[in-house]
C-alpha cells in the first residue's frame, strides 16, 4: 500500500488536471444547441489519500499499480430526466473509451426490486483525443462516470444519509418502505419524461393550433413566443424595431410579466390579441415606430427579446384612455423600463387619431 501511496502523491496534480479538463470537456459534448435543459449539474472529484487508502485495504490483494485503480477520479452527471442518461451514455460510449469490463449499469434490477439506479462507466481519452496537446498527458488514465436523473441522484443522496448499504441490514418492514419510496422516484421520474414530451408536443402543434383555433388557445409563454414568431403583424413591428438598430436580450421575468399584464386587461386567449391586430395592425404599427422614436436612447441596456409583444399590451391599455388604469397596468414593469408615464401612452395613442 506504501508503494501505492506514494504514487499517488505524484500523480495527484496530474489527476486534478484530468478532472479538470474533463469537466470542461463535457458540457460542450453534451448540450444541445436549443435545448440547454439536459444537465443539472457535472461535478468531479479525485479521491483524498484516506479514501484511497480505505479502499485499498478493503480490497486488500486487488491493485497491484495505481492504474488499477478506476475510480481515483470520479465524474457524476446529473441529468434533469431519466430518458436523457441513455442520451449523455451514448455521447460517452461514442467520445471515449470504455472499459466494458469494469462498468456497470446499475439501472438493471429486477422487476420486483427497487432502489439505487445509476450508470457507472469506467473510461479514458480517445486516441484522437489524446493527440491533443491539452489532452496528451492523460494517455491510458481511467476514471469512472456516473450518469443519473436528478431523482435518481436523490434517492442515493437520501440512502446515503440513512446508512442503508443493503437488504440484511433492516427488518422487513423497513426494507418495504425503502423499496415504496424508491417505487414513487421511479415512477415519478417516467411522470416527468412524460409530460416533457407532451410539452414539446404541445409547442410544436402551437402554430397551426394559433392559425386554426385562436380561440382554443391560452395565452402562457409558449403560446406567446409562437404567436409572435408567426403572426405578421407582430413580425413587421419586430422589424421595424431591428431598423432603429435595438439589441435584443432575454430579460428575466419578461413573459411573466407579459402574462400578467395580460390578465390585467382581461385578455386570456391568444384571439383576444390577435383580433386586435386584425382590427387595428396598421395603428399598432404607426404606435410602435412613435413610441421607439421617442424611447430609442433610452436602450442602453438592450431590449427585451419580447418587446413588440409588450408594445401591443401598451397599444391595448392605452385605447382605454384611462390614466389610471394605465398607470395601474404600467406598475406590472419596473419603474425603470416604464420609458413613458401613462399620460404619455394615452398622449401617443391619441396622435395617432
Amino acid at each position: 500500500m506504501e508503494e501505492l501511496i506514494k504514487k499517488y502523491r505524484i500523480e495527484k496534480p496530474k489527476l486534478e488536471s484530468l478532472k479538470i479538463s474533463v469537466l470542461g470537456l463535457l458540457p460542450i459534448l453534451i448540450e444541445k444547441p436549443n435545448d440547454k435543459s439536459i444537465i443539472h449539474l457535472i461535478a468531479g472529484r479525485v479521491k483524498d489519500e484516506e479514501s484511497l487508502q480505505k479502499k485499498i485495504i478493503r480490497k486488500e490483494g486487488k491493485y497491484n499499480s495505481l492504474s488499477d485503480i478506476t475510480d481515483i477520479v470520479g465524474i457524476r452527471i446529473i441529468t434533469y430526466l431519466e430518458s436523457q442518461v441513455d442520451y449523455v451514455s451514448k455521447i460517452i460510449e461514442s467520445e471515449f473509451i470504455i472499459d466494458k469490463v469494469n462498468s456497470t449499469d446499475k439501472r438493471k434490477v429486477a422487476t420486483n426490486e427497487f432502489g439505487y439506479k445509476s450508470l457507472h462507466f469506467i473510461v479514458s481519452m480517445s486516441e484522437d483525443r489524446c493527440k491533443l496537446p491539452e489532452y496528451k498527458n492523460f494517455n491510458s488514465i481511467k476514471f469512472e462516470v456516473q450518469i443519473r436523473s436528478i431523482l435518481q441522484h436523490a434517492w442515493a443522496e437520501i440512502e446515503h444519509d440513512l446508512g442503508y448499504k443493503s437488504n440484511i441490514e433492516v427488518p422487513d418492514t423497513l426494507k418495504r418502505n425503502f423499496s415504496r419510496l424508491s417505487a414513487l422516484l421511479e415512477i415519478a421520474d417516467v411522470e416527468f419524461d412524460k409530460l416533457k414530451k407532451e410539452l414539446v408536443s404541445y409547442e410544436i402543434s402551437l402554430p397551426k393550433l394559433i392559425q386554426n383555433s385562436p380561440e382554443e388557445v391560452e395565452i402562457n409563454k409558449a403560446s406567446l413566443i409562437s404567436f409572435k414568431q408567426t403572426n405578421k403583424t407582430l413580425i413587421n413591428a419586430r422589424k421595424k424595431i431591428i431598423i432603429e438598430g435595438a439589441t435584443f436580450v432575454n430579460f428575466a421575468f419578461g413573459y411573466e410579466i407579459l402574462i400578467y399584464s395580460c390578465n390585467y386587461l382581461g385578455l386570456t386567449m391568444v384571439s383576444q390579441l390577435e383580433e386586435v391586430l386584425k382590427n387595428e395592425g396598421d395603428k399598432y404599427l404607426k404606435f410602435v415606430e412613435k413610441f421607439i422614436s421617442k424611447v430609442k436612447d433610452k436602450y442602453v441596456n438592450g431590449i427585451s427579446e419580447s418587446i413588440e409583444l409588450m408594445y401591443l399590451l401598451h397599444y391595448i391599455a392605452a385605447k382605454t384612455q384611462n390614466e389610471r388604469e394605465v398607470s395601474n397596468y404600467l406598475a406590472f414593469y419596473s419603474s425603470k423600463n416604464n420609458l413613458l408615464s401613462a399620460k404619455g401612452i394615452i398622449e401617443l395613442f391619441k396622435s395617432l387619431e
